[in-house]
Parts: C-alpha cells; sequence; structure tokens
C-alpha cells in the first residue's frame, strides 16, 4: 500500500494564509473610503502574487500565470487612479478590469483547491492552503457579484438595514457589501440583513453556498482518506 508523505519541505501555504489573515483583519478600513480603499487593495494584489506562489503548474505554465497576475495587477493600479482622480464616471475601464481580474482570481482559486484536494500529503501547511481556499472561494465569488453589477448596472442586494454614515452608492460600499454578503452566504449563516434582487444573484448565491458545502464534504473526506491509508501503513509496516 502506497504511504503517506508527510511535508517536511518548505511551506507552500504559509504566506498565502497570512496575507488571507491581513485582508480579513483590514476590511473594516473600507469605512474610511479612499485610504481604506488604497491599503486594502494593495494587501488584496499581495494576496494574489502568495496565491500564484501556492500553485503546483509546469514552468511554462507558471510563468504565464506570473505574467497574467503582473497584468491584473498593473489594471488594478490604473483602475484604482482613474477612480481617485476622474470618479466611477468611466464605468467601462472598471467593468473591464473587474472582469479581467475574476477571471484570473477564479483560475488562481481553482488551481490552490486542486492542488489540496490532489496532494497525497498532509500537513500543517496543507491544512492552511485548504483554510485559504475555502476563503479564495468566498472573495472569487465577491468579484462575481462586482462584474455582474458592472455589466448589468442593475442594483444587486437589498439593504435591510445600512450602516451608519455609509455611502451605499460608492463603490467602497458596494465592495464591502459584496464581500460580506458573499462570505455569509459560502458559510449558509445568512442573517437577512442582505438579500439578492435578481435571478443571477439568486443563482451565484445558491451555486455558492453548493460550493461551499461540496468543499468542505470533500475535504473532509480526503483527509480522512489520508489518516485511514496512513494509519493502516503504519499497521502494515509494525507487523514486517
Amino acid at each position: 500500500m502506497a504511504a503517506i508523505n508527510i511535508e517536511r519541505g518548505a511551506p507552500r501555504y504559509y504566506f498565502l494564509g497570512a496575507s488571507l489573515l491581513i485582508l480579513a483583519l483590514l476590511y473594516p478600513v473600507l469605512e474610511f473610503e479612499h485610504m481604506g480603499l488604497i491599503l486594502w487593495t494593495s494587501v488584496f494584489w499581495v494576496m494574489l502574487l502568495a496565491a500564484i506562489r501556492a500553485t503546483n503548474h509546469a514552468p511554462a505554465i507558471k510563468k504565464i500565470t506570473y505574467g497574467f497576475g503582473a497584468v491584473v495587477i498593473v489594471l488594478g493600479i490604473a483602475g484604482l487612479l482613474c477612480y481617485l482622480y476622474l470618479g466611477d464616471s468611466h464605468i467601462w475601464i472598471f467593468t473591464s478590469i473587474n472582469s479581467v481580474t475574476f477571471v484570473f482570481l477564479a483560475f488562481v482559486t481553482s488551481s490552490v483547491i486542486y492542488n489540496i484536494l490532489s496532494s497525497s500529503r498532509i500537513g500543517i501547511d496543507h491544512l492552511i492552503g485548504a483554510a485559504s481556499a475555502y476563503i479564495l472561494i468566498g472573495i472569487t465569488f465577491a468579484y462575481s457579484y462586482i462584474v455582474l453589477h458592472s455589466i448589468t448596472g442593475d442594483t444587486l442586494l437589498h439593504n435591510e438595514t445600512p450602516l451608519p454614515h455609509s455611502n451605499q452608492d460608492a463603490l467602497v460600499s458596494m465592495l464591502a457589501d459584496y464581500c460580506y454578503f458573499s462570505f455569509t452566504t459560502l458559510t449558509t449563516l445568512g442573517y437577512g440583513d442582505l438579500t439578492p434582487l435578481t435571478l443571477a444573484t439568486r443563482v451565484l448565491s445558491c451555486a455558492e453556498a453548493i460550493i461551499g458545502q461540496l468543499f468542505l464534504t470533500i475535504l473532509i473526506a480526503r483527509l480522512v482518506g489520508l489518516h485511514v491509508v496512513r494509519a493502516s501503513h503504519d499497521e502494515a509496516k509494525d507487523m514486517t
């Protein structure tokens, strides 16, 4: 029976997990609009680089991924400057940038999930990677709502209890709402303060809830399977 390899090399997911933790801790700074947006998006780009570093591809694909990531970050900086100096009058710019970012984020998230679930090794690093993959799912779906909002121009969510002193039409407030709605949907928490208004939003939110639960179920099954195989291998080794 094949042995379970316990990873003892350089950690792959520590940097990704740390950047996601910082991103979560900095979520409240979005309340400060421009400065909060600059700080949060800067950490977001660092997180993208960490996610690229965590993926395991052939060297050629790795180079293409890094190149694509560099393009996404440059476009993100350009979009942020346009928003700071021109406002949101040029909506097509933000729609294009958000769409490219979403595609790249979906690719990186899928790569991290594949690496985690296909690995035959188990350790602290992989557990951090699994937690990071779960959070990446929530961020990816948050961007899917942002892209849908940018394309349609429709209000996607009904805010039952808006935060005091918040401008619901501001880009920062919408970003905060979509991130919050995404993670309450992913965890099937669903407070009910934000509810979908369109059919497309309902379809996306249902897909997110299903994917989130499937990921947890498959991950637990995978970890239990690896543990059983390792225990069987150790037992056979002791008998010889």
